[in-house]
């Protein structure tokens, strides 16, 4: 281009840039990738297609390892609770048409994000990993647990109705939690087959509360239990008191 022609091109550019600064920026980043423009070594972080970096002999992201790491790190709950639906059995998907469960992996290609290394390989995954299902049902048992514990001073909640009632409602708080972390979790990560990512959260949520909702109540029965045994143990241990009564 001559200089006349450069000039006219950035004022065209710069003009469009003006009306979408404001209300259509997604439209001004992809027109500065159109155009070649994109900032670098700003505090800007736009990921981009990898293959369109490779070309141009660009970094992934603009900051380097800094702005890769703050990125790895802020996507590291979603990758905690999508896991956690794992566990409970419906798995996650990281693309449309891909899922993650404790059996077998099938994903596709997913964004050039180093975290997303720790996702497994596609194909059946070792058996021994079905085992790892018991994992929520025990949390829940803690919580149950410590729900109705024997207090120090030796005072139990109740009856065992109730001792249930409250050990399973403390499982369901907790499940509950879970699931709205799980709502949260999903979302789109790019464009096309990549808007569809996280937990099957039709079956996610509702496993989660239902799940330690029953390890609650297990783990209050345990603590039921070992209170009342201790109880006995500790009235076995009192000495029979001798009779003082005098013989007539």
């Amino acid at each position: 281009m001559t200089t006349a022609e450069t000039a006219w091109t950035e004022a065209m550019k710069y003009e469009k840039r003006l009306e979408t600064a404001y209300t259509t920026y997604g439209a001004w980043f992809f027109d500065s990738r159109g155009w070649g423009d994109l900032p670098v070594g700003t505090p800007l972080e736009w990921p981009v297609p990898f293959q369109e970096l490779d070309a141009r002999l660009l970094p992934l992201y603009n900051l380097g390892g800094v702005g890769l790491l703050l990125v790895c790190v802020l996507v590291l709950p979603n990758l905690v609770l999508w896991n956690a639906a794992a566990l409970l059995g419906p798995g996650y998907a990281v693309g449309a048409g891909t899922s993650v469960t404790l059996t077998s992996s099938g994903l596709g290609a997913v964004p050039a994000l180093p975290v997303l290394a720790a996702l497994p390989p596609v194909g059946p995954r070792p058996g021994w990993l079905v085992a790892l299902a018991v994992v929520p049902l025990v949390a829940g048992a803690v919580a149950g647990y410590a729900t109705v514990a024997p207090r120090p001073d030796g005072a139990r909640v109740g009856t065992l109705r109730t001792v249930l009632t409250a050990g399973a409602g403390s499982g369901a708080l907790a499940g509950s939690a879970v699931a709205v972390g799980l709502l949260l979790s999903g979302g789109a990560i790019g464009p096309g087959r990549l808007g569809h990512t996280g937990p099957d959260v039709g079956l996610a949520v509702p496993l989660s509360i239902v799940v330690l909702a029953v390890g609650g109540a297990v783990g209050a029965a345990a603590a039921h239990y070992r209170g009342r045994r201790g109880a006995d143990d500790a009235a076995s241990a009192v000495p029979d008191t001798p009779d003082s009564t005098p013989v007539d």
